[in-house]
């Protein structure tokens, strides 16, 4: 009975665990750049090749051609 006990306590613990990680990753995300540059055009993060970076704006492209 004592086992079952523990076992339930450390469920639930891993489980709001990972609901706090979760929340923090949501908030942290509204932080971030809009754009997330994974192999789509050349650089990373603002140094990337085909993209103009705005203050307010999200980024717009400054060329047609694809991987540029």
């Amino acid at each position: 009975m004592k086992a079952n006990h523990i076992l339930i306590l450390i469920i639930l613990s891993a489980e709001f665990s990972l609901s706090e990680e979760s929340n923090v990753n949501k908030i942290e995300s509204e932080f971030r750049s809009i754009i997330s540059n994974s192999s789509f055009e050349e650089g990373k993060g603002d140094a990337a090749s085909g993209w103009t970076f705005t203050n307010i704006n999200p980024p717009i492209r400054s060329g047609s051609d694809a991987h540029t």
